[in-house]
């Protein structure tokens, strides 16, 4: 069974949240405990999402949206999310506000790309929005792995950093997916959302994601559960890139830890696991994967560029 440390009691709202998700989804699955507010019915699905419409990037939906809390998950259900209670597991409930749901779009100006571009050309460090070693980390990135003219897919994005920094290293193309399509109308810049993505038979020559795959399947952001989100969307990302393709991945690397519903840690037991059927040809930003495995003992969000291919 999966080990759960700092617990803390949900908050009201987070109940009103979840029983709106159990009011207006289909059905009750395996997924949830009897002392969840509601019925507790056992409900077993298939997954024919992909059957009925596929999708190049959606991962696979088992019938429940989040966000959910999860003291409101079968134990049985968080052995699948912690990989056989072998990973820890904290409580960080998190909610949707209307820029999560999609409700409030992001807008950026051109005036904002603008002034990220200027400052990657000259290489200031004060250009990516999780501060100025993550910045530092690409430069080293781009220069070993030019994307100088080449079609580049952006995996997530709220604010344009990534976007400013390879306009200043000329990517040939860039184009941003993302739920909640970003608001742009930029030279060389285009912003889709996942049916635009999925209406087109487009492929890449490098894709760029950061801070975005830890999230995927713990609900956080309305999307469904699935305790293997990030491996699925891993594997569907490959089907996006052209042969001998890049993609350039930041996610927390640590104490293997799930905290729950934000985030997720990667270490020695679940990274293998994320990077399955790709190459890793690099890192940037710590000495080596396993050296942060050692040294970030406490699950700081420590994230380096690991390029993959």
């Amino acid at each position: 069974m999966a080990k759960v440390v700092n617990w803390q009691q949900t908050a009201t709202s987070a109940a009103v949240i979840f029983l709106t998700v159990l009011v207006t989804s289909q059905c009750y699955p395996y997924w949830i405990s009897s002392a969840a507010p509601g019925p507790a019915d056992l409900c077993i699905t298939t997954d024919n999402q992909d059957a009925q419409k596929p999708s190049r990037f959606h991962i696979p939906d088992y019938g429940l949206q989040g966000p959910i809390p999860w003291t409101y998950i079968r134990p049985s259900v968080r052995d699948q999310f912690t990989v056989n209670g072998s990973i820890r597991a904290v409580e960080n409930f998190r909610g949707m506000d209307a820029t999560d749901s999609g409700a409030k779009p992001f807008v950026w100006p051109s005036a904002r790309i603008d002034l990220m571009r200027r400052r990657a050309e000259g290489r200031s460090p004060a250009v990516s929005s999780y501060g100025e070693n993550t910045t530092l980390t690409f430069y080293e990135a781009f220069d070993k792995y030019p994307v100088k003219g080449k079609s580049v897919l952006v995996i997530g994005s709220q604010v344009p950093w990534l976007e400013g920094m390879l306009l200043a290293f000329n990517a040939g193309s860039i184009t941003t997916v993302d739920f909640n399509k970003p608001i742009a109308d930029y030279p060389g810049l285009r912003q889709w959302d996942i049916a635009e993505l999925d209406a087109t038979d487009e492929t890449f020559d490098v894709a760029v994601s950061y801070s975005s795959l830890e999230h995927d399947g713990l609900g956080r952001y309305g999307d469904p559960l699935n305790p293997d989100g990030d491996m699925h969307r891993m594997a569907k990302i490959r089907g996006l890139l052209n042969p001998g393709g890049l993609f350039l991945l930041g996610v927390p690397v640590g104490n293997d830890t799930l905290v729950f519903n934000a985030h997720r840690v990667y270490g020695p037991i679940r990274m293998p696991l994320l990077l399955k059927g790709w190459q890793m040809l690099d890192v940037f930003g710590v000495s080596s994967l396993e050296a942060a495995y050692r040294e970030n003992l406490n699950a700081v969000l420590i994230q380096p560029v690991i390029v993959l291919k």
